[in-house]
C-alpha cells in the first residue's frame, strides 16, 4: 500500500514538473507582451524629424510677407509656408485647427507676430514668425470672406473683406470685435437724403434713393466688398473695394469720405508713391492716380488689360503691380504710365514682393515663383 502512495506521489510530482515545462513558452510571450506595452505607453523624447519641404510651384498661394530674412506666404486650404531665403527650401508651418478654408491674406505685426486672414472670417495668429498658428476667430455660418489686414495703425489691426466686415483689434491679433464701415455725409447731403426718404408725400420724394445703382443695397458702400485698406504719410487710411469704391479716412477708421472715379469696376489695391501720390488698381488693366488727397484722379495708361491684384514700391520709387497672365508691370514715373517686364503665361499673380533689385518673389496660381532678370533658381 505504501508503495503504490509512493508512486502517485512521484507521478503527480512528474506532471506538475512536466506542466510548468510545457507552459513556460505562454508565460515568457506574456511577459514579452506586458513588457512591450508598457514600453509603447512611457514617455520619452520626440524623435527630430527634418522639417518638411515643400513643392511651392503646386500650390495656389494668395500672398506674401517678409520681416528680415523671414518670409511667410499664404494659401488655397489653409496652407501656410515659411522660408528663410528667396529660393528657399520652403516650409510647412503647423496650424491648430485644419479648416480647410482657403487663406487671404498675410501680415507681419511685429518681428516675431504674424497673422492672416482668410474664408469663413478665418483668423490665424503665430507668434514664432510664422512657424506654428492658432486660430483666434472662426465663423463659417455667415460665409464672409476675410480678403485682407491691415495695420497696425496707433496699435489698431483690421482685418476686412466681403459685405463691408471689419474686424478690429487692439491687441496684436489676440482678440477681434466686428465694427461697421460709416459713410461721412455733410449736414446738407445728410438734410437732402432724409427728406427724400422719409416724407413720401414730398415733391422730391424717391422710393429708391436709398438704393445704390445696382439696385441691391444701401449706398453707403457698407456692404460692398473691402479689398485693401493703406495708410498714407500724413496718417490718413485709405480704402478700395468693388463697384469703384475708394474713400479716406481721416480718423482712423471712425468714418470714411468716399471719392468720385470714372470707373465701376473692382478696385484690388492702393499704393502711395514717394511723392505722395496715391495709385488705386484694379480690373482690367484699371489704374487711376491722385495728386489731391483723393479729389481728382487720372487715369494711367497701364498698357494692359489684365486685372491687377497686388503691388509693391521699390526702394527707387518705382512701381509693380502683377496681376493676370503672370503679368508684372514697372512704372517708372510715379505711376503714370507703366511697361511689361515679366513673359506672358496662363496663370495670375497675387502679390509681388521686392527681394533684390531685378529679383521680385511672386505669389499666384502657379505658387511661389522667382522673377526678374537677375533671378536665381530656387533650391
Amino acid at each position: 500500500m505504501s508503495d503504490k502512495n509512493d508512486v502517485d506521489v512521484e507521478t503527480k510530482t512528474h506532471e506538475a514538473e512536466g506542466s510548468w515545462l510545457s507552459g513556460w513558452p505562454a508565460m515568457l510571450l506574456s511577459v514579452a507582451i506586458v513588457g512591450a506595452a508598457i514600453y509603447s505607453f512611457s514617455p520619452r523624447p520626440k524623435p527630430d524629424y527634418p522639417k518638411t519641404e515643400v513643392h511651392v510651384q503646386d500650390l495656389l498661394v494668395t500672398d506674401l510677407a517678409q520681416r528680415g530674412s523671414r518670409i511667410v506666404a499664404v494659401g488655397e486650404q489653409g496652407t501656410i509656408l515659411y522660408a528663410d531665403e528667396a529660393t528657399g527650401p520652403w516650409s510647412q508651418a503647423d496650424v491648430d485647427q485644419d479648416r480647410g478654408s482657403n487663406l487671404t491674406r498675410v501680415l507681419f505685426v511685429d518681428d516675431n507676430t504674424v497673422v492672416a486672414v482668410g474664408h469663413d472670417s478665418w483668423i490665424l495668429r503665430s507668434t514664432d514668425r510664422g512657424e506654428s498658428w492658432r486660430e483666434v476667430l472662426f465663423n463659417p455660418e455667415r460665409a464672409e470672406p476675410l480678403l485682407g489686414i491691415a495695420g497696425p495703425f496707433d496699435g489698431e489691426l483690421l482685418a476686412y473683406g466681403a459685405f463691408g466686415q471689419i474686424q478690429v483689434s487692439h491687441d496684436a491679433g489676440e482678440t477681434w470685435t466686428r465694427s461697421e464701415l460709416v459713410k461721412e455725409q455733410s449736414e446738407d447731403s445728410a438734410e437732402q437724403d432724409n427728406a427724400a426718404s422719409s416724407d413720401p408725400f414730398s415733391d422730391n420724394y424717391d422710393p429708391f434713393a436709398a438704393f445704390g445703382d445696382g439696385g441691391g443695397g444701401f449706398d453707403d458702400f457698407s456692404t460692398r466688398h473691402l479689398n485693401a485698406i493703406i495708410q498714407s504719410e500724413d496718417g490718413a487710411l485709405w480704402l478700395a473695394g468693388e463697384r469703384g469704391l475708394v474713400a479716406r479716412s481721416n480718423n482712423l477708421g471712425a468714418s470714411w469720405t468716399q471719392f468720385e472715379i470714372d470707373y465701376n469696376g473692382s478696385f484690388y489695391g492702393l499704393l502711395e508713391t514717394a511723392e505722395g501720390r496715391m495709385i488705386v488698381h484694379g480690373m482690367r488693366g484699371n489704374v487711376f492716380y491722385s495728386d489731391d488727397q483723393g479729389e481728382n484722379w487720372t487715369r494711367s495708361q497701364s498698357n494692359t488689360r489684365e486685372s491687377l491684384y497686388g503691388g509693391v514700391r521699390k526702394a527707387n520709387g518705382e512701381i509693380l503691380l502683377a496681376g493676370g497672365s503672370n503679368s508684372v508691370i514697372k512704372s517708372s514715373d510715379a505711376g503714370k504710365t507703366f511697361t511689361r517686364v515679366t513673359p506672358k503665361k496662363a496663370k495670375a499673380l497675387t502679390a509681388v514682393l521686392v527681394i533684390a533689385p531685378g529679383q521680385w518673389l511672386t505669389a499666384g496660381e502657379a505658387g511661389v515663383l522667382l522673377q526678374g532678370p537677375n533671378a536665381v533658381a530656387a533650391k
